[in-house]
């Protein structure tokens, strides 16, 4: 796994990931940089399910891709945090708006279960292959809406 991502705030939102080498390059003339290891943490959830979903790869990484994108244009920053499992990918929490969720990838749906903040019980939304992108969308759109958080 790579080190900590740079993340170039303009306006107090993320615009683009660079990788440690590139940081003296993208911050010049930046606003202000932070770094982050939301990308990477989001790096080895995704990393985790692909892991899992091997057999399913070709349903999963569309699916996962607009969920991690998601999260990581919509989550507050510096609340997002994976906590791994011994029998599978693991357990991805994130704050919106002020609202702790946590996902996790379910290999015998093949997918992605989101819950508000608990593990157990039955999901609030699923995000699978029959998911339509706009649903996605839309979902993360209307945590922005809530609120803005800590953002």
């Amino acid at each position: 796994m790579r080190g900590p991502r740079c993340q170039r705030l303009v306006n107090d939102r993320p615009r683009f990931h660079a990788s440690r080498a590139d940081h003296a390059r993208v911050t010049e003339g930046a606003q202000m940089s932070v770094l982050t290891s939301d990308g990477a943490t989001l790096r080895a959830f995704a990393d985790s399910v692909l892991r899992a979903a091997e057999e399913n790869a070709e349903e999963v990484v569309p699916v996962i891709l607009a969920v991690v994108g998601g999260i990581l244009t919509e989550a507050q920053p510096g609340t997002i945090a994976l906590q791994t499992e011994d029998d599978g990918p693991g357990q991805l929490w994130a704050t919106f708006a002020g609202r702790r969720m946590v996902f996790r990838y379910n290999s015998m749906t093949t997918m992605v279960e989101l819950r508000d903040d608990r593990t157990d019980g039955n999901p609030t939304r699923l995000f699978g292959r029959r998911a339509l992108p706009m649903d996605i969308v839309n979902f993360f759109g209307a945590l922005r809406a809530e609120g803005p958080g800590d953002r």
